[in-house]
Parts: C-alpha cells; sequence; structure tokens
C-alpha cells in the first residue's frame, strides 16, 4: 500500500506489527473517505483505518485491498489536485 500511497503523491501510509496494520495520515479525513471508498467495494476495515490479517486472508483478498485503494487514489487525485 505505501507504494500506491506514494506514487498518487497522498499523505498517507501504512504501518504494522505482525496481523495488525493501520493507514495514518495527517489529514485524518483521507483515512475517513479510504474506509468508505472500502466500504463500497464490500471491504471493512475500521474507520480509523486499522485492519487484522488472520490466515482466512487469501492473496484475492489482498489484490482486492490493492485494488480498492488504487481506485479511491485515482478518483481523490481528480478531485482534489491541491493535496
Amino acid at each position: 500500500m505505501n507504494t500506491t500511497f506514494t506514487a498518487a503523491d497522498m499523505p498517507l501510509w501504512a504501518t504494522g506489527v505482525g496481523s495488525m496494520v493501520c493507514i495514518h495520515s495527517t489529514e485524518d479525513r483521507l483515512v475517513e473517505l479510504l474506509f468508505h471508498a472500502a466500504l463500497d467495494d464490500g471491504l471493512y476495515i475500521a474507520r480509523r483505518g486499522f485492519m487484522a490479517l488472520s490466515l482466512t486472508i487469501t492473496d484475492d483478498h489482498c489484490d482486492a485491498l490493492i485494488a480498492s485503494v488504487d481506485s479511491f487514489l485515482t478518483t481523490l487525485t481528480a478531485l482534489t489536485p491541491h493535496l
């Protein structure tokens, strides 16, 4: 995800330890917008950007998350070029 965030030049980054991942931003509203975009794509992350990985998560799930993030960033970049 960090590669995707950097490529889009957005103030977002992911950190994690073990099976816990959290998305952070200098703009809290971006994390909330990502939360809603993921929900629209049928994915659940916590409103604050937290995700927990488990053994049941497959490569397809990960690919769907990256596709959702990429789509979100493409839309966001088009709507807010000043960020």
